[in-house]
């Protein structure tokens, strides 16, 4: 085994350095705000504008699913004049062996208020012998969670077609819904459009760059689910060894962290606040128009407050453009002073 004083000494004499790979958009201020501009207009268009007011709206991604709950750590070796070399620690309990489809949203009373709408998740594993996949555990049959399989373990066109969009929608009939799902290749090809419009959805495709700004399930749930998952496997008192067993596992935990997750979203309200901010709900007029995508929060935020409750003034709108270009302006004051 490689020490690690050896690696350390070695990284000092070629001049190596250890640097996570970041995740974050290499897009410039001005490109994500024309974008994140669209985005919204997009969105205003068919709800503000009085076109089409929706009731359901629903964000579903994907989330790279393992044993544990967390995906392995990754990281690059830069080396001037070559090319980044990516390492990567990993164990069996920290390899992609599944990918969980989220799909959370939110649908209109008809008092005006929004209540939380969970659907029912989808475990899709990755095995070769799909033969040999159970159904469900007893806890997922009951929860509805569709279980499906694919060498690769990830989703194409042709499951989003026969398998996830009649799941997701499968309680829409006849209701306008707006689904926001990202630019992934397997979301927006012509069958898997046609799929989610031929059961009345308008969709509204997030811009590359834009999920870590806009997308609900990367900047208000997946990591929270992750936690919640990984406390339930570091809870096991005996952890499965078969690759029959593990793959229960994964569904069951799925299934249980999924829905103790949004219960209590849903009890803090948090979708439809967050959807408030993100600018997927859109209040009618004359209410002051200003999402504000860029202040996150976990799920454990306190409720919206009640109808009787007096009302704060709504600050006056500010060009959405010029805020998010002060806010990077800010960013790099503060990373070009010196540190203290």
């Amino acid at each position: 085994a490689i020490k690690p004083r050896w690696t350390e000494g070695f990284r000092e004499r070629h001049g190596l350095s250890l640097r996570r790979i970041s995740k974050k958009t290499l897009l410039s201020p001005e490109v994500i705000s024309d974008r994140t501009q669209s985005f919204l207009a997009f969105i205003y268009y068919w709800t503000r504008g009085g076109r089409l007011p929706f009731d359901t709206i629903i964000n579903f991604d994907e989330i790279p699913d393992s044993m544990s709950g967390k995906m392995s750590v990754s990281w690059t070796y830069d080396f001037q004049g070559t090319v980044k070399v990516v390492g990567r620690e990993s164990s069996g309990d920290f390899k992609r062996s599944a990918t969980f489809v989220a799909a959370i949203g939110v649908t209109k009373e008809a008092d005006g208020s929004y209540t939380t709408l969970q659907i029912a998740p989808v475990v899709i594993h990755r095995t070769k012998n799909k033969a040999r996949i159970n159904e469900h555990t007893p806890e997922a049959t009951a929860a509805g969670t569709l279980v499906l399989a694919s060498e690769t373990g990830v989703v194409t066109s042709r499951m989003m077609v026969d398998s996830i969009v009649p799941h997701i929608l499968a309680s829409q009939e006849k209701k306008r819904t707006l689904v926001i799902l990202d630019s992934a290749k397997c979301h927006c090809t012509p069958a898997a459009l046609a799929s989610l419009r031929a059961r009345g959805a308008v969709t509204a495709v997030v811009p590359g760059g834009l999920t870590p700004f806009v997308q609900f399930i990367d900047t208000h749930f997946a990591k929270v689910y992750r936690d919640e998952r990984h406390q339930h496997y570091l809870s096991l008192a005996e952890r499965p060894t078969t690759a029959i067993s593990q793959r229960d596992f994964i569904v069951e935990s799925t299934t249980r962290s999924y829905i103790a997750l949004s219960a209590r979203m849903a009890e803090a309200r948090a979708v439809e606040h967050a959807f408030r901010k993100l600018g997927y709900i859109v209040p009618p007029p004359p209410t002051p128009y200003t999402p504000d995508i860029y202040d996150g929060f976990v799920f454990a935020v306190p409720p919206l407050p009640a109808q009787e409750a007096p009302q704060r003034p709504e600050p006056p709108p500010k060009p959405m453009q010029r805020s998010l270009l002060e806010m990077f302006g800010a960013m790099r004051a503060r990373e070009s002073q010196p540190a203290a």
